[in-house]
């Protein structure tokens, strides 16, 4: 118990632990199984980290925002929580009370232990109420609760999906959970009855209750929660919707939601919104905290229908980053329910009063003074701060299992199946007598000539026409040694292969699939791009064996801009080990090793289809000439988002002769994972000497926008199709 009066929401929750029976306390606290989703949901908040501005006049911080066309004094709004006469004998009044008083919305569950109408009553009216809704297979009773919400003057159904079956509740099992018999379930004394003992199986148990037994009394109200729950509809879809929406008139929100697919079909079903929640931890465990999914349904959602969210907030800072990331408005359970708990209404208003209270501080601290300015621009989150100290980051389990295997069975079917009918290493690279035909060592000529570095060159994969028609087309590389001096292959094709690009991302439809991923979209904004190109794009095989060493480079070399932009993803589609050729990196290396040369075609008549590297300034290319102003770019590294940079002459160059050479740290990665590589980093990766291929897919993305002022040199190898421009992801300019 908390001496003297609660100064946050944990002193109020550390109260309601010591006061309620243990079954309520147990009922209201815990979530499903191992309960890893209730805890990340609080946990999660703190990964995301807060970038201040300062000098900004905060003498007037504002919370007031709007709610179905109706002013709410904050963006704090009471989430649906059921049963809360179990916390206060007023429940639900005291907390529509609270709310009606402070000024903010109210979402009523159907489980309340008060009335429909008594809750709206209570409240006046004065505030946006909403009505939590669970669909049974009786559509009768769901349509009595919707037709009494309306007509009370509710002005949103939250529709929760996440709910077929009840998740798993241990401490609700080990207490065998019932409400207490002085309270009933009140929203069902006037719809349409559902009885117990028609639901029960031979032995007398609930199907689907985690196996308890049930003693069949019709009118036990302390069993009509169980009852009601057996009752949900399984078999709801986004197809039901259309029966909602000729019902009612009231705006329909999803609760429940969690991805971007599901985002995109709630929008197409004609929803008027969707609210971000995992049910407080209480169904599937495991899933993403709210915080984290909500980056990516807001992207999904494109502006086109609100967007909300529960779970885990604790702190003003909490609310602060939810609406950063776009939620419209939060709701909070569990805090409203142990103000409750602690002083009923008063209570209540004393938890939205210091949330709302925090909140305001956040946003003037972070240099805000009103809630519709608050956007991404004023977080980072922690895998970022990583990536851009150390100049990539691992990102473990971005795909599923079920992912990998199709991704990889369909890498492999393009190893079989990809086209090298007139392959240069097969017809051209090599003459008749098996020696390196003419064009080949007039590439390598014009690199000598040029004084570069010798360039590792695989029978022609990186010489002629063939490989500058591959930025456009799909085009098959083989690994050093796949091809003898007959111009056959030593191994079956399949196995021969060292790549296979460089346009997937467009001309491939499962991989394009992969590239436009939402969180792949959600990773480029949240490193300040605004509108990245898509680029060399492709398999890479690591063949057993005969996978040969990838030589030291950035990849800034390949895809240059100027100044340098350029962003690797890198996803292993199968476990990448120090045996099968594990990617290697300098860590830090992209803060103080400059790129000084890139990869170009030359221009010039006659040398169509040479390639060659020439050398730049550390700072910018001499071919342009130095900025003719500074560079606004955030791609470069977000932190100076809104900020001047310029890129600074460095004296630094990759030196792998030099006894200070860098450390390279080898980095075992599972299938499935990402890699994030910034374009400066200096990487390589060793022979496969193993049994076992090393399939990945990679591209790259460089920042292309013009409010950016990055240029992306026309002479560059890859380049877009005639009278086209390059893919872009997504862009920013356009809004």
């Amino acid at each position: 118990m908390v001496s003297g009066a609660p100064v946050c929401l944990d002193d109020f929750e550390k109260h309601a632990q010591a006061t309620l029976p243990k079954m309520v306390w147990d009922y209201y606290k815990s979530g499903a199984m191992d309960e890893q989703t209730v805890n990340d949901n609080k946990q999660a908040y703190s990964r995301w980290r807060i970038r201040p501005r300062v000098l900004v006049d905060v003498s007037n911080v504002r919370t007031e925002t709007k709610l179905f066309g109706d002013r709410i004094s904050t963006p704090i709004c009471i989430a649906a929580a059921a049963m809360q006469r179990m916390a206060h004998p007023d429940g639900e009044l005291a907390t529509s009370r609270a709310a009606a008083k402070f000024g903010t919305a109210m979402c009523l569950s159907t489980y309340s232990t008060t009335c429909i109408e008594d809750v709206i009553a209570e409240g006046k009216g004065a505030i946006p109420y909403g009505f939590q809704l669970y669909v049974y297979k009786d559509r009768q009773v769901s349509e009595s609760l919707v037709r009494r919400a309306e007509k009370a003057g509710y002005k949103a159904l939250y529709v929760t999906v996440d709910t077929p079956l009840l998740g798993r509740r241990l401490a609700d099992e080990r207490n065998v959970f019932e409400l207490p018999k002085h309270l009933r379930l009140a929203n069902f004394d006037a719809t349409p009855s559902l009885t117990v003992s028609s639901l029960l199986d031979r032995r007398g148990h609930l199907p689907g209750q985690n196996d308890l037994p049930i003693t069949p009394t019709e009118d036990d109200p302390a069993m009509m929660n169980i009852v009601l729950s057996a009752t949900t509809d399984t078999s709801l879809n986004f197809e039901d919707l259309k029966w909602l929406r000729r019902i009612t008139k009231m705006k329909i929100i999803l609760k429940g939601v969690m991805t971007a697919e599901d985002t995109e079909l709630a929008v197409a079903a004609g929803v008027d919104g969707i609210v971000v929640s995992n049910h407080g931890g209480r169904q599937l465990d495991g899933v993403l905290a709210t915080i984290d999914a909500l980056p990516e349904v807001v992207a999904a959602a494109k502006g086109r229908i609100d967007v909300f969210l529960d779970g885990g907030i604790r702190k003003g800072t909490d609310v602060f980053k939810a609406l950063c990331l776009g939620a419209k408005a939060v709701y909070i359970g569990r805090p409203m329910l142990y103000g409750l708990a602690y002083a009923g209404e008063e209570g209540v208003l004393k938890v939205l009063e210091l949330l709302n209270d925090e909140l305001k501080l956040a946003m003037a601290l972070a240099g805000v003074d009103s809630i519709d300015r608050l956007g991404p621009q004023y977080l980072i989150h922690e895998t970022e701060e990583t990536f851009l100290s150390q100049g990539f980051l691992v990102l473990p389990n971005f795909l599923s299992r079920a992912e990998v295997a199709d991704y990889l069975a369909h890498a492999r079917w393009l190893a079989d199946n990809v086209n090298i009918e007139g392959h240069p290493a097969l017809e051209k690279t090599l003459d008749h007598n098996g020696q390196v035909s003419a064009d080949c060592l007039k590439s390598q000529k014009q690199l000598a000539s040029d004084g570069q570095k010798e360039h590792e060159t695989r029978h022609g994969s990186l010489i002629g026409q063939y490989f500058l028609d591959s930025a456009t087309d799909i085009r098959a590389f083989f690994e050093k040694g796949a091809v003898n001096k007959q111009k056959k292959l030593v191994v079956k094709k399949a196995r021969a292969i060292h790549k296979i690009g460089h346009a997937l991302h467009y001309k491939d439809p499962m991989f394009a699939k992969l590239t436009y991923k939402p969180a792949i979209v959600e990773i480029a904004k949240s490193l300040g791009y605004r509108r990245p190109a898509l680029l060399q794009s492709m398999i890479v095989c690591k063949q057993p064996h005969i996978g040969g060493k990838i030589p030291v480079h950035q990849d800034s070399t390949f895809v240059f801009t100027d100044p340098p932009s350029a962003l690797g993803f890198w996803i292993p589609l199968e476990d990448c080990t120090e045996e099968n050729g594990c990617l290697q990196f300098a860590s830090g290396s992209h803060i103080n090793t400059p790129v000084t040369s890139r990869f170009v075609r030359s221009l010039k008549e006659g040398e169509e289809g040479i390639t060659k590297f020439i050398s730049i300034d550390p700072a910018w290319s001499r071919e342009y000439g130095p900025p003719d102003k500074d560079i606004e770019s955030s791609a470069i590294d977000p932190r100076k988002k809104g900020s001047k940079y310029r890129a600074r002459p460095h004296q630094d160059t990759i030196d792998t002769t030099s006894s200070s050479k860098p450390v390279y740290a080898k980095q075992y990665t599972k299938a499935g994972s990402l890699v994030l590589i910034h374009g400066n980093t200096v990487h390589t990766s060793s022979a496969n000497l193993s049994k076992k291929s090393r399939f990945a897919y990679t591209f790259h993305v460089v920042e292309t926008s013009l409010k950016s002022n990055v240029r992306y040199p026309p002479d560059n190898w890859c380049q877009p199709e005639p009278g086209r421009e390059l893919e872009v992801l997504y862009d920013l300019d356009l809004e």
